[in-house]
């Protein structure tokens, strides 16, 4: 997926794009690389729904940069 300067993150449901916008967010506003791990599939539901919420963050912040 070729992303431009223009394009807006909004919507995906692709989990490697939300993961990427997650950690690049924490890293812009707190200067630290992290990396997220889903390792724990039996934590995986209430997980990804913490990505949901952490990537529609990073969205906002982004779209209002």
């Amino acid at each position: 997926m070729l992303i431009t300067a223009n394009m807006q993150f909004d919507k995906t449901n692709d989990m490697r794009v939300m993961i990427t916008a997650v950690e690049n967010y924490i890293y812009e506003r707190k200067g630290v690389r992290v990396q997220i791990v889903f390792n724990n599939m039996a934590r995986f539901p209430a997980h990804f729904e913490m990505l949901l919420k952490a990537y529609e963050v990073a969205i906002n912040y982004k779209n209002t940069k």
